[in-house]
Formats: structure tokens, sequence, C-alpha cells
């Protein structure tokens, strides 16, 4: 007479990249894993599975998701723009028409934590220059801080007219 011993293994959990499994106790009957996720990511479903009498894993062993930061952060004046707002992304900083950017760091990045870090500055307003010219024999003088002098055609619609040029 043979005997032969009733074995129920549940095995290892289908891979996951950005899991974590801990089998320590083992994947045999009543064991149970441990499931974390990776920096970034955040696990969906349950962080504990119990090995059961039909060697399957219960609850359902979880997947990880990667950290959605939302959209990047506000800028006064300006627009922050990521082609994905996903951990590790990156999103650009500019300031709108007749503003610039002013500090250390005009990006951003999506942290593992799910939140946008790393713009370090803000939009200043472009200080107007009046510019000089000339046209029709009179001249147009502008402040002390002129970027460039030219002569305005006389068929240019709105001689006599000051125009600002922003640095």
């Amino acid at each position: 007479m043979s005997s032969k011993s009733l074995f129920l293994d549940c095995e290892n959990p289908f891979a996951d990249p950005n899991r974590h499994d801990d089998t320590s106790n083992g994947t045999v009957y009543l064991s149970t894993v441990t499931f974390s996720c990776h920096d970034g990511y955040e696990l969906v479903g349950a962080n504990t599975s119990i090995c059961t009498a039909l060697s399957t894993w219960r609850p359902q062993v979880p997947n990880c998701k990667i950290k959605d930061c939302g959209p990047p952060p506000d800028l006064a004046h300006g627009t922050c723009i990521a082609t994905s707002t996903t951990f590790r992304s990156i999103g650009r900083c500019s300031c709108t028409t007749g503003y610039h950017f002013t500090g250390r760091n005009s990006s951003t990045k999506c942290l593992s934590n799910g939140s946008w870090r790393g713009l370090d500055g803000s939009c200043a307003i472009k200080e107007p220059v009046i510019i000089s010219f000339e046209t029709n024999g009179s001249r147009f003088n502008g402040d002390n801080n002129i970027l460039d002098t030219f002569q305005i055609p006389n068929r240019f619609p709105y001689f006599g007219t000051y125009y600002t040029l922003f640095r």
C-alpha cells in the first residue's frame, strides 16, 4: 500500500513588474502573501491574499497602478503643459505674451506621492519701452532705455503713433 500526500500549492502570484510579493510564508495551503507597490505606484486591491484549498489566491491578487498627479500646477500669467500626468512626467511652463519667467526652474515633475514639484519662479510683466523713430521729417523720442531706433516708411498707416516694444 502506497501513501500519497496531498500538497496544495498556489505557486507564486502572477508577475507585476511594479509590485513586490512577499512569499516568505510560502505558497502552500493557508499561506499568506503580502503585496506592495514600487515607488510611484499604488495598490489596486487587497494587500494580502491567502492560498485556498483550490490552490488559488483569495482575495484576488492586486495590481499596481502608476500614480497620476492630475494637471500640472497653475502659473499666473502663464501655462504649464505636460504630455502625460503620471509619475515621472515633466511639465514645461511658459509665460503669456507680455510676461517673462523669473526664477530658477520653469519645469515641474510628477513625483511618486502624486504631486507636482520643482516649479520655482513666476511670470513677471515685461517693462515696456517707448521707441524713437522718424517719419515725415518729425522725430519721436522714447525713454533712455531704447532697444532700437528705426524709420517708419511714409506709407505706414499709423505714422506718428508711439509703439511699445518689449524687451
